[in-house]
């Protein structure tokens, strides 16, 4: 399941202090392995995110006032370097707790004029990457969407041996930029910081520095999930890198979409 084109699943976003992190690990050890990414740097990968929004800033605008059904699209790549080729293209929907992804791999030559470019390409090989293409395209094109902000955050990931589908994700040392290139080069220069404590304050929480994320297929959460829950007394709470991200970068850290968005952990699964 590590690649694919398209996947439906529950995530389930949490923040936690960094001094929780090692916890969590000896957690999940037992039913999980390090994914192909962690288990190559040994450790957390760097993860690049470029979003892209309308000039009016439609998607944001979705998010912050709490449209259910709501999507984002972004370029994938990895390391810290500047000028890194674009891994995937991806077209995340958010329809509540469920989120389903679409993703196309790229190569260099194809981005970013798979998008830019008003004649129709097929530069992916399998049908069901075309139609992934061509549903990013889409979006791109009926929102006049382009790059606005640059992510980046250190990640671990492990994926379940015992489950069909279960994934754990830790981000930390969250940054962001403003971005308008495709490739992104100096936006590197510019990043700010927003993994911190004032940033993730969200009234009763202050300290967590860090993004838990558990993802499963909507009807096979498993039982462990459940005990991690219990266990580290987790809150479950709203978390978007891009509202996050954007807002740190205009300096606005007033928050406007609602904080109190909060499930009882065990109804949500």
């Amino acid at each position: 399941m590590e690649g694919f084109n398209s996947i439906q699943r529950y995530e389930i976003k949490y923040t936690i202090p960094n001094h929780l992190i090692d916890d969590i690990i000896s957690f999940v050890k037992p039913y999980c392995k390090m994914d192909k990414n962690t288990k190559i740097s040994e450790g957390f990968y760097t993860v690049n995110s470029l979003y892209y929004d309308s000039m009016n800033y439609t998607l944001f605008n979705q998010r912050i006032n709490g449209k259910n059904n709501r999507y984002n699209v972004r370029a994938r790549f990895y390391n810290k370097k500047s000028g890194q080729i674009v891994n995937h293209l991806e077209l995340k929907q958010k329809n509540g707790l469920i989120s389903t992804k679409y993703r196309v791999t790229l190569k260099k030559k194809n981005y970013p004029k798979c998008l830019t470019s008003l004649k129709k390409r097929t530069l992916a090989k399998k049908k069901s990457a075309k139609k992934n293409l061509d549903m990013i395209r889409t979006a791109v094109q009926c929102y006049n969407l382009e790059p606005k902000l640059l992510c980046q955050y250190d990640r671990m990931a492990f994926v379940s041996v015992v489950n069909d589908y279960a994934r754990v994700t830790i981000d930390k040392n969250l940054k962001a930029a403003l971005c308008t290139n495709y490739i992104p080069k100096d936006e590197y220069k510019n990043f700010v910081n927003y993994g911190s404590d004032s940033s993730f304050d969200m009234g009763n929480d202050s300290g967590n520095s860090a993004v838990l994320e558990l993802k499963c297929y909507p009807t096979q959460v498993p039982l462990w999930f459940i005990d991690m829950v219990k266990k580290f007394e987790l809150i479950n709470r709203p978390f978007s890198k891009y509202v996050f991200g954007l807002r740190a970068c205009l300096g606005q850290t007033k928050l406007n979409f609602p904080i109190d968005d909060r499930q009882d952990n065990l109804s949500v699964f």
